[in-house]
């Protein structure tokens, strides 16, 4: 009643009123449009069959007018055209399937819908159910325009069909003889209804008034929270070439540009690597050469008590590593480069010696014998960690 006030209120919430919509219209029972939905959507009938479902509609209304014992025939070529389906097989298995269903029986000589519920026969007839329990009259009959029939019956996307659907459910009556166009429909209902998502419900909403086949208006805050806002069906609609249509945008198939194939002069052919007997791998002069300038390198040994050796043998280890091969590697430490540098030993008798200043015996200590150096004496044993020789290479 408080949604009926403020419409009457209001002038822009009446509803239009009109003998009928131009183009005429077709009476659709309520309870058919959520019927026909949830076939769809318990996998019982296709989206084809949806729009194949709807076109027969159409085509009974263009046969209503037809003379006293004038014969009239139904193809299913008519249906193929009103549905863009690709052929009049799959317009045929389509009403193989409503037929099944109970919402349609198909003959050359007439169609016959389906008049109640009772008739449908669907596997899972709950969620139908529970829907039409949100439906205010399931038993009505809703005036559907023919132009709106028509552009519906080309529309490939499910939610806009039940956005649609809805909408005519809460906009659209018959009351007097007159067809009235207007209502408060909420974006949620229909999602309620139909299973679909808001967010749907409201993109397909704004692509229908975007077409000018449905008028919007503003409502009391009130009302909107409760009722949903304020929808009207254009009942002087006419579907224009150039405002677009329901269907989906198919992406345009542009042939790519062909490019002219390279001449024979810029195709410059490069003389293959000569082929020598050494290589990088085979070469014993591992020695950096002299002269050019010095870039330092850092090359990291490690080893340890659990490495082994990839091809057998004993395993990697840095007994023996002394001042004295290093030196004798490449004569004096400044010539060569190369800086071994050994970590201090950890407890035991290496630490012992190395706290006591006296050299481990057997563990170096003394002059070197290659540079002449003072070598203090190191353990490289460590208990089973890792060791790390840092070498610097660098060209002299």
């Amino acid at each position: 009643m408080e949604a009926l006030r403020h419409q009457r209120s209001s002038p822009r919430l009446m509803p239009e009123l009109a003998a009928r919509p131009e183009g005429g219209f077709v009476l659709v029972p309520a309870w058919a449009f959520v019927g026909a939905w949830w076939a769809s959507r318990t996998r019982e009938l296709r989206p084809l069959d949806l729009r194949v479902w709807l076109a027969s509609f159409e085509a009974v209304a263009r046969r209503c007018g037809a003379w006293n014992g004038c014969r009239v025939a139904y193809s299913t070529g008519e249906l193929r055209e009103l549905t863009g389906a690709a052929s009049d097989r799959s317009v045929r298995e389509s009403l193989r399937r409503l037929e099944r269903t109970g919402l349609l029986t198909w003959r050359h000589t007439g169609v016959e819908h389906a008049a109640t519920v009772e008739e449908v026969a669907l596997a899972q007839p709950g969620p139908m159910l529970d829907a039409l329990g949100l439906v205010a009259t399931p038993t009505r009959r809703v005036p559907v325009p023919r132009r709106l029939v028509r552009e519906l019956c080309r529309a490939t996307s499910a939610t806009l069909l039940a956005t649609a659907f809805g909408h005519l459910l809460r906009c659209l009556f018959n009351r007097r003889r007159s067809c009235a166009s207007g209502g408060l429909c909420k974006a949620s209902w229909v999602a309620e209804v139909f299973g679909i998502s808001e967010r749907s419900v409201k993109r397909c909403r704004a692509r229908l008034t975007s077409l000018g086949v449905l008028r919007t208006a503003v409502a009391p805050q009130r009302v909107m929270n409760r009722h949903g806002g304020w929808s009207a069906w254009n009942l002087r609609w006419r579907a224009t070439p150039g405002a677009g249509s329901t269907q989906r945008a198919r992406p345009v198939r542009r042939p790519g540009a062909r490019l002219s194939p390279l001449g024979a002069s810029g195709c410059t052919r490069m003389s293959p690597p000569s082929e020598t007997g050494n290589s990088l791998s085979g070469s014993e002069n591992h020695q950096p050469g002299g002269g050019g300038r010095v870039v330092p390198r850092r090359v990291c040994v490690r080893a340890g008590d659990g490495a082994r050796a990839s091809r057998g043998g004993e395993a990697p280890h840095l007994r023996g590593v002394s001042r004295a091969r290093a030196c004798a590697s490449g004569g004096t430490r400044e010539r060569a480069g190369v800086d071994v540098s050994l970590p201090a030993s950890g407890p035991g008798r290496a630490g012992a010696a190395e706290r006591s200043g006296r050299p481990e015996p057997g563990r170096g200590g003394g002059p070197c014998p290659a540079c002449g150096e003072q070598e203090p004496g190191r353990s490289v044993r460590g208990g089973g960690a890792a060791w790390a020789v840092v070498v610097h290479l660098g060209r002299g």
